[in-house]
C-alpha cells in the first residue's frame, strides 16, 4: 500500500453542527490515490460532513511532516491504522 496525503474543505450537513466548516487533513493508506479519496470522502460523509473541495492526493513520506509535530502524529497514525483525518474547524461570526 501507499499512504496518501489530501486535504477536503466541508461543511456540516443538513444536521447541522457546531462547526460552521472546517479543513480536513487526511493520510490515507492505500493502494492507489483514487482507493484514498474514496475512502477518506466516505468517512466525512458518514460523520455527517458535505465536501466542498478536495486536494489531489499526493504521495506522502514521514519525512514531508518532520517540521510540523501535529502532522506527523497524524502521518504516524495512519501507518498504524491505515488512517487517520485532523480536523481544523471555524464557526462563522454571530454563530458562537
Amino acid at each position: 500500500m501507499s499512504m496518501f496525503y489530501l486535504v477536503f474543505e466541508v461543511r456540516p450537513d443538513e444536521t447541522g453542527g457546531v462547526l460552521g466548516g472546517a479543513y480536513v487533513h487526511c493520510w490515507i493508506d492505500r493502494p492507489s490515490s483514487e482507493a484514498a479519496s474514496a475512502h477518506a470522502a466516505g468517512r466525512l460523509r458518514a460523520e455527517g460532513w458535505v465536501i466542498e473541495s478536495c486536494s489531489e492526493p499526493v504521495l506522502a513520506r514521514r519525512e514531508d511532516f518532520l517540521h510540523d509535530e501535529v502532522a506527523l502524529e497524524g502521518f504516524d497514525m495512519a501507518v498504524r491504522e491505515g488512517d487517520a483525518l485532523q480536523m481544523h474547524g471555524w464557526v462563522f461570526e454571530g454563530d458562537a
